[in-house]
């Protein structure tokens, strides 16, 4: 039997269970009055402002008779004033009725009038809709009439708000939250990180993510941007170019559409929460790849249960499987999975979900009968209730939720949470209407609408007229995309309605078909009938009658736009058929270059960068020899010549594919731009115009060999140690013919200089798609163009030359003061070249590996490297003895330091490397040495690249050039992270074009002869599921019994961490490579 987990007790930042919203923004006010609480465009209020225009709404309601737990409408557009509005209903001691403004009047009246509103605060342009509510209107300006006491007893019982969902007894229904519920979801450790510091206020103010929205940036001293439009990607963009937003939600229906059209939007924020149906996982699998910074959280909960009852974060590795479990319970939630009996089940036994804890709703305003059937008296906890949530979900043996559906009619439909009951309810009351029976259909995947199945007591009832009678009293989202005239509703053998009988409707707008005259109109009627998932649209169908609606019409912007038409959400909205917006379009081609797109570039001097300059520095022996290799087996009927052409276009798309390097003199006029390394030796860089696809790509016959896989490591072999820096190419294809219909074999090897472990996987996707097309017989499709390495390193030079990076020194400066970054040595006068390089490898199990990437994070609510760090600490410390030991740590260098730079589709080598200083663990328990190490690394500016741009880039007698001068440690660390760079996400979708799977030949991609830079190198890599520590070491200067030790005792530690009592090694010695 699963334990079910008790309460936690709330550990945010600076708020606490059992307190009001309005005590805690009154903290929050004299904390930090001046600093900025809501902006909106270029209009903006500090807690000072906010504060003050609150109260002065909450005094104009008192004095309109408005007191406690009194419910006031908000019917307002989005804006500054609607956060005004909420917390000066508050401050008044009420409870706001928040009233999306797309309702229409009959819904508008229905909401005041159930929750016994006695006013609502407009706006002047929707004082109209306001006024069929009967109710009296006040304006968010209103002035009070003489003085007025705001009261003093408001308390974390006393009610919030009345947000109203669909019901299934074919009425809304309103629940009641109180503001300790929205003070515990502030409170939440979840958001006390930087990622919920500014959030993006887009929600419309009835749906519940609102409340995340606008209270937990509030609540915690942060600030509210309010959104000038619908969500969008320019939108998504704006937000975080503009207005520093860090954190979001967005329902995973908008998620997926906004995934698909550009993945990179999410990129410079911290956190993107989603949730409100089940998250797609190839959708989060593209925005994880594309936005690696960004993380990624399952957010899950009802309006009963204040926004958020469950979340965790997503990893890229277990997306690409495609699992997408919802997580654990929030702070102070309680979660259990019951059978029918309230008893719990065991793990991985499916049952019902209920939620208890300070999150829970008072219940259902004036429904005291739905209340007591929904909200029961928990059998855990006395005097504790639980809220039966409806969701089938199951344990997962690691502690984490998984949804399994819905165990009654409830659906969601674009976030939105539908009881089909209360459609069918409305669609009875309509004339001419008789049976009716509605439900969602996915008939085309990732498309979820309503329908509904009429049998009509009138046969000259129209269904258009049905529609728009509908329309008058339901919001637009609960209002079916398609009406279906039945003679009768098949029954079961029960009499129950046998909706798998019911057929699948046909999209039909009702126009006579008329086909499409332009190529721009074919277009975009084949994308129309892509998205919407019919056979044909005609020029003068109108989108909406065809099932289509705001999450289609961005889908249909993206799709559109891939195809060279510059369309907008909006375009559809007006235009509304295919004729109306081809008259329109300015349809303009995206012509893209192969050569000038994705990281192409024109030929010229290539500007140093930071690694670079320190590879030079570190590697003065044989610089020539030091490549990274990837090998394959092939699909079996691979076409070689498609494969040239593809590696053609791989050339020209790359601009650093292109790179050659230098040594040159140190004299006036020397062509390039020379790259000085501490070493003494010069070099300049340069990006050739073209390479020949014949000095890179060769064939080879394995056919009579006696050892194909020994002749095979020759032919790599060679091919690393005959890279020529000056000549180049600096990447290799080498493809190997086997006998008697084997599938073939391909190694690719580049010089490091021109390639790191995140490219690899840009460059293994754009060599497959290319490859694709060439079989095809397609031209190379264009690609979304990314900054190339040439404009990426004069960026950065030009921002070092400027000190963009000078307000960092004394930081580096400090990392390094008083330690000794020299490390024990078995042998003092051993060598350190390649030659002696040995290796260690532990492996743990996928359990254990399972715990650390996706559980112990949520524990101590942390990263994998601050594991992965914490356990290095300890042993490293028990090692030398010393309270302090300073790491280089390698990170993959792409930070966002600009912001028109992006570097998502770019090979290169980006890598960072820039020390820390580990400390010894101050308690025996793990949670506070994780957290040291993550406050550690949060500290890092810039994510460590301004260390070697200060050290190797800044001009001498700068204060940047003073790091030159710092010790080097002599341990470097690198965490690679998910390494399977065949049967990727991607495989999940289509079968593979040209890669089969990997092949363990890698030849020898370090020089024997170079002198290492590091004494001790350890890594980290996830493959097939399991985690690998690697420790480099010199075999001249450690025993390999000392070193086996140490990684054998960091991989305990991880077990320890990760809940097992053993661990399991694998151990492996490789002598010579790297």
């Amino acid at each position: 039997m699963h334990e079910v987990s008790e309460p936690k007790g709330v550990s945010g930042i600076g708020t606490a269970s059992g307190r009001s919203v309005v005590e805690v923004f009154a903290e929050r006010v004299v904390e930090c009055p001046g600093a900025v609480a809501v902006v909106c465009g270029d209009t903006s209020l500090t807690y000072g402002e906010l504060g003050e225009r609150a109260d002065r709404l909450a005094c104009a309601l008192r004095g309109a008779g408005v007191g406690a737990e009194s419910r006031v409408g908000l019917l307002l557009g989005r804006s500054v004033d609607v956060v005004v509005a909420m917390l000066g209903v508050l401050r008044a001691g009420a409870a706001y009725v928040p009233v999306n403004a797309g309702f229409p009047a009959e819904r508008v009246r229905q909401v005041v009038e159930d929750s016994g509103a006695q006013l609502i605060v407009a706006d002047e342009e929707l004082r109209e809709l306001a006024g069929a509510a009967g109710v009296p209107l006040v304006s968010v300006d209103a002035e009070p009439a003489g003085d007025v006491v705001l009261p003093s007893g408001v308390s974390a019982g006393s009610l919030a708000y009345v947000m109203f969902t669909s019901g299934s007894t074919g009425r809304a229904k309103g629940v009641a939250v109180t503001q300790g519920a929205v003070v515990a979801l502030a409170a939440d450790e979840r958001f006390g990180s930087g990622a919920h510091g500014r959030v993006l206020f887009h929600s419309p103010h009835s749906f519940d993510a609102a409340t995340y929205e606008v209270w937990v940036p509030l609540l915690n001293g942060g600030c509210v941007v309010v959104a000038e439009g619908e969500v969008s990607v320019p939108v998504v963009r704006d937000a975080v170019e503009r207005h520093g937003v860090t954190g979001m939600f967005v329902t995973t229906a908008l998620f997926g559409v906004l995934v698909e059209e550009d993945p990179e939007c999410f990129r410079g924020l911290g956190e993107v929460w989603t949730g409100g149906d089940a998250v797609p996982a190839v959708a989060a699998a593209r925005m994880l790849r594309a936005c690696p910074s960004t993380v990624l959280v399952n957010g899950y909960g009802p309006t009963e249960a204040t926004t958020f009852a469950v979340s965790g974060p997503l990893a890229h590795e277990e997306v690409v499987a495609g699992s997408v479990p919802l997580g654990v319970p929030m702070d102070d939630t309680r979660a259990y999975v019951l059978d029918a009996g309230l008893r719990p089940v065991g793990v991985g036994v499916a049952g019902e979900l209920y939620l208890g804890g300070h999150g829970l709703a008072r219940g259902y305003h004036g429904r005291p009968g739905l209340t007591a059937e929904r909200f029961v008296a928990d059998p855990f906890v006395p005097g504790q209730r639980l809220y039966r949530s409806g969701d089938v979900v199951r344990w997962r043996p690691e502690g984490r939720l998984e949804f399994l559906g819905r165990g009654d009619d409830q659906v969601k439909i674009r976030g939105f949470r539908i009881e089909p009951a209360e459609v069918e309810a409305a669609l009875a009351r309509c004339a001419g209407v008789g049976q009716v029976t509605v439900l969602a259909r996915e008939d085309q995947p990732g498309v979820k609408r309503l329908a509904a199945y009429v049998v009509p007591d009138d046969a000259s009832v129209e269904m258009d007229a049905v529609r728009a009678e509908l329309a008058r009293s339901l919001p637009e989202y609960m209002v079916p995309s398609v009406f279906v005239v039945l003679e009768a509703l098949p029954l079961t053998a029960n009499g129950k309605v046998d909706r798998r009988a019911l057929p699948v409707p046909e999209f039909d707008s009702g126009q006579e078909y008329v086909a499409p005259r332009t190529p721009v109109e074919e277009r975009l009627a084949g994308i129309w009938a892509e998205v919407l998932g019919i056979e044909r649209v005609g020029i003068r169908d109108s989108f909406f009658d065809l099932g289509g609606d705001s999450i289609l019409s961005i889908q249909v912007v993206s799709r559109a736009r891939r195809a060279g038409l510059a369309l907008s959400s909006r375009d559809v909205f007006v235009g509304q058929t295919v004729e109306g917006l081809a008259a329109e379009l300015d349809a303009v081609r995206e012509t893209a270059d192969p050569a000038a797109s994705t990281g192409g570039s024109a030929a010229g001097p290539l500007e140093p960068t930071p690694v670079g300059e320190w590879f030079f520095a570190t590697h003065p022996v044989a610089p020539q020899h030091f490549a990274m290799t990837m090998s394959f087996v092939l699909v079996p009927d691979a076409d070689e010549g498609a494969l040239r052409d593809a590696v053609s276009v791989v050339l020209a798309r790359h601009d650093i594919l292109r790179a050659t390097f230098s040594p040159i003199e140190d004299k006036p006029g020397s062509e390039g731009t020379p790259h000085d390394s501490a070493a003494g030796a010069r070099w300049a860089g340069r990006i050739e115009e073209t390479v020949a696809t014949d000095q890179v790509f060769t064939a080879y016959d394995l056919d009579g060999t006696d050892d194909p896989r020994a002749a095979w490591d020759v032919v790599v072999r060679e091919a690393q140690q005959r890279f020529r820096l000056e000549r180049g190419p600096l990447v290799r294809v080498l493809y190997g013919r086997r006998p008697d219909g084997m599938p073939p074999w391909l190694t690719v090897t580049a010089h490091h200089l021109v390639i790191d472990g995140v490219s690899w996987r840009i460059l293994l996707e754009d060599l497959e798609d290319a490859y694709a097309q060439a079989r095809s017989g397609a031209p190379s499709a264009p690609r979304l163009a990314t900054t190339s390495v040439r404009q990426w390193a004069a960026r950065l030079n030009a921002h070092v030359a400027r000190g963009g990076f000078d307000d960092q020194v004394d930081y580096w400066r400090a990392v390094t003061a008083g330690v000794d970054t020299r490390l024990p040595v078995d042998r003092q006068d051993g060598a350190n070249t390649g030659a002696e390089l040995d290796m260690i490898a532990v492996t743990l199990t996928p359990e254990q590996t399972q715990a650390l990437l996706y559980r112990v994070p949520g524990r101590f609510r942390s990263q994998i490297n601050d594991v992965l760090l914490a356990a290095l600490a300890r042993v490293l410390a028990e090692w030398t003895g010393r309270d302090r030991t300073v790491v280089n740590l390698e990170g993959h260098g792409r930070a966002e330091l600009f912001e028109d730079v992006d570097l998502s589709g770019t090979v290169g080598w980006f890598t960072s490397i820039h020390p820390i200083a580990l400390e010894r663990p101050r308690a025996e328990g793990w949670a506070q040495a994780v957290r040291a190490v993550k406050r550690l690394l949060r500290a890092v500016p810039d994510q460590g690249v301004g260390y070697g741009a200060l050290r190797y880039l800044a001009a001498p007698g700068t204060a940047g050039h003073t790091l030159a001068d710092l010790p080097e440690p002599q341990i470097s660390f690198n965490y690679l992270g998910r390494f399977d760079l065949v049967g990727d996400d991607r495989s999940t979708a289509r079968e593979r074009a040209l890669f089969a799977s990997e092949l363990d030949i890698v030849g020898q991609d370090y020089s024997p002869q170079e002198r290492r830079p590091h004494l001790i190198d350890v890594g980290g890599v996830v493959q097939d599921g399991r985690l690998t520590l690697t420790w480099a070491y010199s075999s001249q200067l450690y025993e390999r019994e000392t070193v086996e030790r140490l990684a054998h005792s960091m991989a305990a530690a991880l077990a320890e961490i990760a809940g097992f009592p053993a661990v399991r090694d694998e151990t492996s010695g490789e002598r010579g490579t790297a």
